[in-house]
């Protein structure tokens, strides 16, 4: 397993709050102590109040007592358009302990699994920061002794002490002293020491509040030849303008102060990033973004980003890469709403514009081979200037860095009228969100971008989220939704002569109707898709099908048939140099030839499959070629070869939360299990399999209750 050290850097200058980090000392102690799972709840009940502060703290003090790793996320669970869901933040959790995108689960509940198996019996610190409520925050919990968690909210998350048995710790304002000590450590002792009282009404005017106090001391600091009387005095009067326009508490105006005193203070192209910045609707920004955003030059936006940031009107997460305080986030926005509407525009469409061709680019970089949504040219390709991947491995990082963004860039769009790219991005992320299995991401992105196109009466676009969704829908399983997609994506296609959509939809009703058991309705489909793909010379679409039909004519037993078809598939994915599809005919191949019990022609071609797989780091295909290969040496009574196959499927279909293809392994090393002599594992192993089955709803269920009836009455079982 991986080591994360994901804890952001300590805020300079950290001053005050020594009773809270003795609190959570103690409770470290004792979890120690008691060996036992402890979750510490910091709130507050007004923002600026310094919970992150506190929390990374404290957190860089005892990282050395978490040698297994420190997990940082920031929830952002208090805005509403950005907020993670727990489905998002495991997934950047597992990422963190080293499991590669394609092998985490679908759903909270299946990832919650992994991750807690990931950590046990290790000692690991999970930071949860900016939590909204109990739900969001419980799925991310560690339940193994010597992990510990710390969790900070605006809210008391009254659920999560009585439920989880979280220890609240509250945080209030800094005292006059540490607020003047926090002062004197940004703008210096000295001058503090020289201006005593006008230091004491600055910190007075800030509330107290750490925010607010780092963003005014900046203020102070870049001016060393005002005194601190004239500077309070400014202030004080952004104070009286604010206390006249509105009804805030001291809190809410003291930080509204400090924001407009510092963004007056700003120079005139800093102050227009930071108006810029409200327009950008993710959680976070990249420096090509904000060019693309404020359509300047790289070295020019970076320079100015590093103002804002050094003003404390920004934070640095990573080189090149910058985020808003919650609070300064809707400031921002409020500023860029009394920009020009015609000026707000234009810098979404350029951004939007930018995350489109940026993500076309790194999809092409890994995924070469498939349909490719038509993109019009950016206006100004100067201003777009997408970035260009080199390899697959930087254009895979790419989108995991930005998938965020690319899911909020997707809602942006629809809400501003880009609605072309609200149905374009998400077709463009198709093989992204597909490769890694980013279900939620998935289905949402083709929600917002299905309203998008039927919005503008883009009857193609309409089909292709129809077609997508039916591919997510299957994906997990839900069969009927996934066919209700297909269904209309392909009347759409044939209402608008689009040759090749109709293949590509006829071929994947098809494949559902081949899994489902309707093989002369799965060959009608087929038939049809074969005939597109030949017509409109798309030789990789070729290639599926030929699979696919293929497995349609094992499925009904006529396996010359079936041969005739997958070799002609194997040849095509070898001229395409396209491996993944090279491995999976490779299979299909392999399960032919073994029902027509040719055990060693099975064999040979499972070894190539394997190999293939191995190199390509496809781990759930390698499962079901490891789970062939015990099925092969099981009918050949090479039991001991049969069981060591079984169980690496297993390790790895647990691995990677592939809970059918666990319940299926688990069922043929039970039968493996009984044939050698070992009943009571075999009925464990059956057991084991049928409470899965029974928790996904899934037919095989019958199976493992027929094995474990016949276990008890002497007989024997096949492999499922």
């Amino acid at each position: 397993m991986a080591v994360p050290r994901h804890l952001p850097p300590t805020i300079h200058g950290f001053v005050g709050r020594t009773k809270q980090l003795d609190t959570l000392m103690r409770l470290l102690d004792d979890l120690v102590d008691r060996g036992s799972a402890v979750v510490i709840s910091a709130v507050i009940g007004t923002a600026g109040m310094g919970r992150t502060a506190l929390a990374v703290h404290w957190a860089q003090q005892v990282h050395d007592r978490f040698p297994d790793g420190q997990l940082y996320v920031n929830l952002r669970g208090h805005d509403s358009s950005s907020a993670l869901s727990p489905e998002q933040a495991l997934d950047g959790f597992l990422r963190a302990l080293g499991v590669p995108g394609e092998k985490i689960p679908a759903g909270a509940q299946a990832q919650a699994e992994l991750y807690r198996s990931l950590l046990d019996g290790r000692r690991v610190l999970v930071v949860l920061d900016n939590a909204n409520t109990a739900e969001q925050v419980s799925p991310l919990l560690p339940g193994s002794a010597g992990c510990m968690a710390v969790v900070t909210s605006r809210s008391r998350l009254s659920d999560l002490v009585a439920r989880a048995g979280a220890h609240p710790l509250s945080l209030d304002l800094l005292t006059p002293a540490e607020a003047i000590a926090l002062l004197g450590q940004s703008i210096g002792a000295t001058r503090v020491d020289a201006e005593p009282g006008a230091a004491a009404e600055l910190a007075r005017l800030c509330a107290h509040l750490p925010l607010a106090l780092r963003i005014a001391a900046e203020s102070v600091r870049i001016r060393p030849d005002v005194t601190l009387a004239d500077l309070v005095k400014e202030l004080t009067d952004e104070h009286t303008r604010l206390d006249a326009l509105a009804s805030d508490d001291d809190q809410t105006t003291a930080l509204r102060a400090a924001f407009l005193w510092s963004y007056r203070a700003l120079p005139s192209e800093a102050a227009r990033l930071f108006r810029m910045l409200g327009v950008h609707a993710g959680p976070d920004i990249s420096v090509p973004a904000a060019a693309a955003l404020t359509g300047t030059a790289l070295t020019e936006v970076r320079q100015l980003l590093d103002v804002l940031a050094d003003a404390h009107m920004l934070e640095q997460t990573a080189p090149d890469r910058y985020r808003f305080h919650d609070e300064l986030r809707l400031y921002a926005a409020e500023r860029a709403a009394e920009a020009p509407e015609a000026e707000r525009n234009a810098a979404a469409q350029r951004v939007l514009t930018w995350y489109l061709h940026t993500a076309a680019a790194a999809v092409r970089a890994f995924s070469p081979v498939g349909l490719r949504v038509p993109l019009d040219a950016p206006e100004s390709e100067v201003a777009c200037a997408p970035l260009a991947f080199t390899d697959r491995a930087q254009a895979l990082e790419w989108c995991g860095a930005e998938r965020a963004n690319l899911v909020a860039a997707t809602r942006h769009a629809a809400e501003c009228g880009q609605h072309v790219v609200a149905w374009k991005l998400p077709a463009v992320l198709w093989d992204f969100f597909s490769l890694n299995g980013h279900w939620a991401d998935w289905i949402t992105t083709h929600d917002i971008g299905l309203a998008a196109a039927q919005h503008v009466g883009d009857r193609r676009g309409e089909a292709w989220m129809e077609n997508n969704l039916g591919t997510a829908y299957r994906g997990l399983d839900r069969f009927d939704e996934a066919l209700d997609h297909f269904h209309r994506a392909l009347a759409i296609n044939q209402e608008t002569g689009h040759r090749q959509g109709e293949g590509w939809t006829r071929y994947n009703i098809g494949d559902i109707y081949r899994e489902l058991g309707r093989f002369e309705e799965a060959l009608n489909h087929l038939r049809q898709a074969l005939f597109i793909g030949r017509e409109v010379g798309e030789r990789w679409s070729e290639g599926y099908t030929l699979n696919i039909i293929g497995e349609t004519y094992r499925g009904l037993g006529r396996y010359e048939e079936a041969l005739r078809h997958l070799m002609p598939a194997l040849v095509i994915n070898r001229e395409l140099g396209h491996r993944r599809g090279e491995g999976v005919t490779l299979n299909m191949i392999g399960d032919t030839h073994q029902e027509r019990q040719r055990f060693d022609q099975a064999l040979n071609y499972y070894q190539q499959a394997l190999t293939i797989r191995r190199e390509i780091g496809d781990r759930r295909g390698e499962a079901l070629t490891l789970q062939s290969l015990g099925d092969t040496n099981y009918k050949r009574l090479r039991f001991d070869q049969a069981l060591s196959y079984y169980q690496q499927a297993l390790a790895i279909r647990r691995e990677i939360g592939d809970r059918r293809g666990e319940a299926r392994t688990l069922s043929s090393l039970g039968t493996i299990l009984q044939r050698t002599g070992l009943p009571d594992a075999a009925r464990e192993s059956w057991h084991q399999a049928l409470a899965i089955f029974d928790d996904l709803g899934a037919t095989e269920a019958a199976h493992a209750r027929t094995s474990l009836e016949t276990l008890g009455t002497g007989g024997e079982e096949e492999p499922s």
